[in-house]
């Protein structure tokens, strides 16, 4: 009798979805990597879904120095399923923070069926989150507002991304989660609704520790108070730099027109 044949894992790429979550730092990224795959418990969330949630770097690698090749396939499936096994992948992902468009399009050539989300807060909130994490020059306040930037120009460009506001993933994260699940052609009833209302969502700095008291579907997770108040200042620059961003988010503008104009005449390379 021959040997019994191996099963071989194989994957179409012209086929298989492909979920990207991006966004700026701070922006939700990682919370929401977290709802498709729980890094923290190495426990996938829903078994149709392999989600690498930036761990891993091929991902990263693909559009940053080199057009994408047929080997980047291979490297890509192997490297997701060793950092996020899943009991029958039909459905692979990862979280990449600041993707640029052509970097987007670079993905796509392997991943046709690509499916991007793309994470979006108030960037007051997003400036006031990285600074509770240590000083910021003005140089990186000026980083993190491009970063911003960058974001809201690839929201514009791709018009089939699905947009996940931060308030409305903290608030409501199933609604989130089934709207993805939903543009991968996944069974949300397949979806591990129980590891969520037993609170077994990672710890992050902009939360409170994980737990059952702290989290459920209805209510969302609870966060921690921000910490510190943005100066006149520091809000007229932020505005300024990400103008865009505030009128797409209908947030109040605090600055006046001249005030912004002014900041800009005064940095006109940096603004």
């Amino acid at each position: 009798m021959p040997p019994t044949a191996r099963r071989k894992t194989t994957i179409s790429h012209d086929t298989i979805p492909f979920i990207l979550v991006t966004g700026p730092m701070r922006s939700g990224t990682t919370l929401m990597g977290e709802l498709l795959y729980s890094r923290a418990y190495r426990e996938p969330r829903h078994p149709h879904l392999a989600f690498d949630n930036n761990e891993g770097r091929t991902v990263a690698a693909v559009g940053t120095d080199r057009a994408p090749t047929a080997q980047d396939l291979t490297a890509i499936y192997r490297e997701i399923l060793a950092l996020a096994p899943s009991p029958d992948p039909k459905v692979l992902g990862a979280k990449v923070t600041h993707r640029a468009l052509a970097q987007i399009e670079a993905l796509e050539v392997i991943f046709p069926k690509l499916v991007l989300v793309i994470c979006v807060r108030d960037p007051v909130a997003i400036y006031r989150s990285h600074r509770a994490r240590g000083a910021l020059s003005a140089a990186t306040a000026l980083q993190i507002c491009r970063a911003i930037n960058v974001n809201e120009a690839l929201i514009t460009a791709r018009t089939d991304a699905l947009i996940v506001e931060y308030d409305d993933l903290v608030r409501r994260p199933e609604l989130a989660i089934r709207r993805v699940l939903a543009a991968a052609d996944l069974d949300p009833d397949h979806y591990d609704w129980a590891s969520l209302r037993q609170g077994r969502v990672a710890t992050n700095s902009s939360f409170a520790p994980a737990g059952a008291a702290q989290f459920t579907l209805d209510h969302g997770l609870r966060r921690t108070p921000a910490r510190g108040p943005v100066s006149r200042l520091e809000r007229a620059l932020i505005e300024t730099v990400c103008e865009a961003t505030f009128r797409r988010l209908n947030l109040p503008l605090t600055a006046t027109k001249a005030e912004r104009d002014g900041l800009r005449a005064l940095f006109p390379s940096g603004l």
